[in-house]
């Protein structure tokens, strides 16, 4: 996404630079919901074909539970990813990368687990939370996003 982004960019398309977002924002939820929708019920025969510890199976599920919940997250984090760096807007993508890990969810580990009886559980609403927290932010960088190429010859 970024290449097309970038592509368009370039040739002062910002029409078809901002539709390749769109489309592959579109693409990117669409396909990790209908994923989640379809691995969801499968997640136990999924991870017993890598483990036949009960605990370690356990855990997995509780993991792969979170994990599926967050892929629509996550593809909007990559797309915001690619449409900063496709547009010449890299440091929002540096700004996000890093807020998400050590502004909000290294904090909130670290509150979940001193604060709260979460356990292990506490990793995982670290991790949502701070993801969604992220695209919110990432929405906000977006809105400065011109579209115009940052290098002039």
């Amino acid at each position: 996404m970024a290449a097309f982004v970038g592509q368009n960019v370039g040739a002062r398309n910002k029409e078809r630079a901002k539709q390749a977002y769109k489309v592959s924002r579109n693409v990117a939820v669409g396909i990790a919901c209908i994923g989640g929708v379809i691995i969801y019920p499968f997640r136990e025969t999924l991870l017993g074909l890598l483990t036949n510890d009960g605990k370690t199976l356990s855990i997995a599920m509780e993991y792969l539970f979170w994990v599926l919940l967050t892929q629509p997250l996550m593809s909007l984090f990559q797309n915001y990813i690619g449409v900063f760096n496709g547009s010449g807007n890299t440091r929002y993508s540096f700004y996000i990368a890093t807020a998400r890990l050590w502004v909000v969810r290294l904090p909130l580990i670290l509150f979940m687990r001193n604060f709260t009886n979460f356990g292990r559980s506490g990793i995982w609403y670290a991790m949502v939370i701070s993801n969604f927290i992220i695209i919110l932010y990432a929405k906000y960088l977006f809105r400065k996003v011109d579209f115009e190429p940052k290098i002039t010859t």
